[in-house]
């Protein structure tokens, strides 16, 4: 079996997995982790910019890693307009708006 490093629903996905994975990990590791979220979504984005996910991945981080919070509404509001039928994508915005 190969892997498709062109896919980019793969790795605005495993972006997510990795926030949730860095939630939950050592301070010490977070780091590490974080940057690893920030490299998949980029490049998931890169790979199809029309694509909500990617874009959610990286609002996500830029708002509760960063603290950038301009960047995430940015983010955000990128995905919110073309991509309000995805759920899960609509999940993370109302996340975002609630906060």
């Amino acid at each position: 079996m190969t892997l498709d490093d062109k896919f980019a629903s793969a790795w605005a996905n495993l972006a997510l997995v990795e926030l949730r994975v860095a939630n939950n990990s050592s301070f010490e590791s977070r780091n590490a982790i974080i940057e690893q979220v920030r490299d998949s979504a980029l490049r998931a984005i890169r790979l199809n910019s029309s694509e909500a996910q990617g874009y959610v991945a990286l609002a996500s981080l830029q708002f509760y890693y960063d603290w950038d919070f301009r960047a995430a509404e940015s983010s955000f509001n990128t995905t919110a307009i073309p991509f309000t039928r995805q759920v899960n994508c609509v999940r993370w915005i109302s996340t975002f708006a609630c906060s």
